[in-house]
């Protein structure tokens, strides 16, 4: 396995910058392993139950949001569009910590920008 690095832009849309990492290297599936840096602007998704069939709560947090921890993936479908799975939890201003499923989020104005560690499936 060959870890690789990609640097995001301050203010950068994170999940369009994943679609443009893969569009970019042709990848058809990338894992995230690690990320260094901050969101803002970020929505969560959680269950809220272990039934079958759980009903999805989505919250959203306005950040800066200190990333702790980060897994996921992105996959190029059959139909040619990305689909991306990422759990993630961060520290909130407050040091309390918030996680869930990633449905949105923009780098953090502040710093610079976000690393990120992956690697390709091939």
């Amino acid at each position: 396995m060959k870890l690789r690095k990609h640097l995001f832009a301050k203010k950068e849309n994170f999940l369009e910058g994943l679609n443009q990492l893969m569009k970019e290297n042709n990848y058809q599936e990338i894992i995230l392993i690690s990320a260094i840096g901050s969101l803002e602007e970020v929505g969560l998704k959680v269950s809220d139950s272990l039934s079958e069939n759980p009903e999805i709560i989505k919250f959203e947090l306005e950040g800066p949001f200190e990333i702790v921890s980060i897994a996921g993936n992105v996959k190029m479908t059959a139909a040619g569009e990305y689909h991306t799975h990422i759990h993630i939890s961060g520290a909130l201003n407050d040091g309390a910590v918030q996680g869930g499923s990633l449905y949105k989020g923009r780098v953090f104005r502040g710093g610079h920008g976000l690393q990120l560690m992956y690697t390709v499936e091939s």
